[in-house]
């Protein structure tokens, strides 16, 4: 499993909260999948990550953090393991995030703080198996 540096991870963060919007969705469908993407934005209708990425319509604000922060959790587990390792990590409970799934949690809540828990507990995710 290759760890991920100081550098790389600045990286990631960075990515996630300056990249555009129609990249990190992009990024997002492409490796957890359209239905949690959708469900992690909020959103019950797949349809609206196409709008998302084509630039047709945006995010509200809300939303558009949600991504940010689940695109930064997703490419931290990616580049240590593979898309479907983050498919699990979004899906299974975690004991960082008081027994919820991130996917769970970044949906359920709307404060940015809460938001970066996320991000937490990928970085925990894999220091659980070393």
């Amino acid at each position: 499993m290759p760890r991920l540096t100081g550098k790389d991870l600045r990286a990631i963060k960075k990515k996630a909260m300056k990249g555009d919007i129609k990249d990190l969705v992009s990024y997002l469908k492409s490796m957890l999948g359209s239905r949690i993407t959708t469900y992690v934005s909020g959103r019950s209708d797949a349809a609206v990550l196409d709008l998302w990425i084509s630039g047709r319509e945006a995010p509200t604000a809300v939303e558009e953090l949600r991504l940010r922060y689940a695109y930064q959790a997703a490419a931290i587990i990616v580049s240590q393991y593979e898309a479907e390792t983050a498919k699990a990590m979004f899906l299974g409970t975690n004991q960082y995030l008081n027994d919820e799934a991130p996917a769970s949690w970044l949906r359920d809540h709307e404060n940015e703080k809460d938001f970066k828990e996320v991000v937490s507990a990928a970085l925990s995710f894999g220091e659980m198996g070393s």
